[in-house]
């Protein structure tokens, strides 16, 4: 049975490559779980001047970065992360 198209989600400006997790722990009394995200992506459609990524309000965000560049603004709110993404380079010919 083929799907029709418009079902089919569009495809993404983002190519994630890889997540990598990092958590600690902390048992009673402070129960406690801290930890950090790095997702390795690139971007592969020009004109891509924002950044979506779905996060729950609940949990903290202290900074986006772009390789090692320096932070990024953020927005969080309705579940979601907004920021300004570094879009593919292109050479001046």
């Amino acid at each position: 049975m083929l799907l029709d198209q418009e079902l089919l989600l569009p495809a993404s400006p983002v190519d994630v490559e890889r997540y990598t997790l990092a958590i600690q722990v902390t048992p009673q009394p402070a129960s406690r779980v801290d930890g950090t995200v790095r997702i390795q992506a690139r971007v592969v459609a020009a004109g891509v001047g924002l950044l979506d990524i779905d996060l729950y309000d609940a949990l903290a965000v202290t900074s986006v970065v772009s390789g090692a560049g320096p932070a990024l603004a953020l927005h969080h709110s309705g579940n979601q992360i907004t920021s300004r993404s570094i879009g593919p380079t292109r050479r001046a010919s």
